[in-house]
Order: C-alpha cells, then sequence, then structure tokens
C-alpha cells in the first residue's frame, strides 16, 4: 500500500476534519486506534504480560483502549501512570473507568514507582502511549522517568503513532526518547519516523487503519487511501 506521509500539523488537521465534519468524534477514534494497536501487540508479543505507559491526553487513551482489547483477548496487562488518574482528560478518562469496571491493573509512578517497575520487568512487552504527535520539547519529570526505565529494560517496546520523545515533523530526537522496536502509526505515517534520526527511534513501522473518509482525503489535500479489507494494520 502507498500511503500518504504528513507532517504534525496535517495530521491535526485530519483528526480536526474527522470530528468537526464528519461527525467521528475522539472516543470513537480512540476505539479503533487500541484496537489496531491490540491486534499487532498480540501478533508480536512473545509472552502475555504487557506493560501500558500511558499519557494523560488521547495516545494514552489510544493505550487503554489497547489495553481493554488485549484483556479481552487474554493478556495480562498492566496500566502505568506517570501521574494520579484524576488528571486523564475527558475521553481517556472514559477509557480508564471501563478499564477499571474490567478490573485491569493500574500503578502510578509518583507513589507506586518500585510496583512500575517490577511490572515493566516482569512484561514481555511494553506499549508506549505516553505522548503523542504534539510533543512540544523535552518530557519532563516522571514522563522522562518512565522513558527512561523504559529504555533500560531492554524490554520489546510498541510506541503509539510515534516514539515518546521524537517530533513527529522533523525526526528530532529529544531527550529522553523512546527507543521502540516497533512503531503503529494511526491513519498514516508521520514524517518525523522516516525523517533524521527518526528510524533509530521508531524501529518497524506499521500504519493502523483509522476509518478516514474520502472527503477528509480531499479536504487535506491528500490522495485517497483505499485499505485492503483483510488487514487493519499494514507494515509500511
Amino acid at each position: 500500500m502507498k500511503f500518504n506521509v504528513v507532517t504534525k500539523q496535517q495530521m491535526g488537521l485530519i483528526d480536526n476534519l474527522m470530528v468537526k465534519s464528519q461527525g467521528i468524534d475522539i472516543l470513537m477514534m480512540m476505539e479503533l486506534a487500541g484496537l489496531d494497536v491490540a491486534l499487532l501487540a498480540a501478533k508480536t508479543s512473545q509472552g502475555k504480560k504487557i506493560a501500558v505507559l500511558c499519557g494523560k491526553g488521547n495516545n494514552g487513551g489510544d493505550g487503554i483502549a489497547a489495553a481493554r482489547h488485549l484483556t479481552n483477548f487474554g493478556f495480562e496487562c498492566t496500566l502505568i501512570f506517570p501521574f494520579a488518574a484524576t488528571v486523564l482528560r475527558k475521553e481517556p478518562g472514559k477509557q480508564f473507568s471501563i478499564a477499571r469496571k474490567m478490573k485491569i491493573k493500574n500503578v502510578y509512578y509518583p507513589t507506586e514507582k518500585e510496583k512500575c517497575i517490577r511490572a515493566i520487568k516482569h512484561s514481555a512487552l511494553i506499549i508506549d502511549a505516553l505522548i503523542g504527535y504534539n510533543l512540544k520539547g523535552n518530557p519532563r519529570k516522571h514522563f522522562a522517568n518512565l522513558i527512561d526505565v523504559a529504555n533500560n529494560s531492554k524490554k520489546e517496546i510498541l510506541s503509539i503513532d510515534n516514539p515518546s520523545g521524537l517530533d513527529a515533523s522533523t525526526g528530532k530526537d529529544y531527550k529522553p526518547c523512546i527507543l521502540a522496536s516497533k512503531t503503529i502509526s494511526l491513519s498514516t505515517p508521520k514524517k518525523g519516523l522516516l525523517t533524521a534520526n527518526g528510524k533509530k527511534f521508531a524501529g518497524k513501522i506499521f500504519v493502523g487503519y483509522m476509518s478516514v473518509p474520502k472527503e477528509v482525503y480531499m479536504k487535506s489535500n491528500l490522495k485517497q487511501v483505499t485499505w485492503n479489507h483483510r488487514n487493519l494494520v499494514e507494515p509500511l
């Protein structure tokens, strides 16, 4: 398949058009993103324990949704937050509410550091859902701490959209930056994954189907992509 390669500004326009002109709300997008991630994780993980590092925004919500699907697939997931879950934004908060009802484990790095480290140590796969494509500058505080713990664990890491700490447009690696084994870029590949140090930090790149209507491609001045209905996730 041939994909458009976009900057974070172009991706922001796509997401905005999905919501405002097509009525595809963020929670719907999050649900499909989570399924894409879960399908790739389930196919490639070497074990049943998965640690999911979750930020407070939509990237974190994608990670929580992925953990829900993976739980239904028979995996044992632990959600790891660099903050108290009360600061989650609206849609990620809804995902977390569902995850709690499913009794998915959750731990908080600021107050449960050792539990977080153990969960990462005993996992077969780490899903990086800390920071999405709107990164501005170096990851800070406990975000940075969790990135360091993940990298030092030498575990397989699957990043959602782009590795946390990598600029999605330029490929600049801020400090610290997740060193991913694989990255699943949602809707379409981000330019930063293929530019500068992007390839080094992204690892093997996959693209996840996000049901982008042809009208959104047209309004974004991008070529329409027709997906193979048999695969929601495609290698780049």
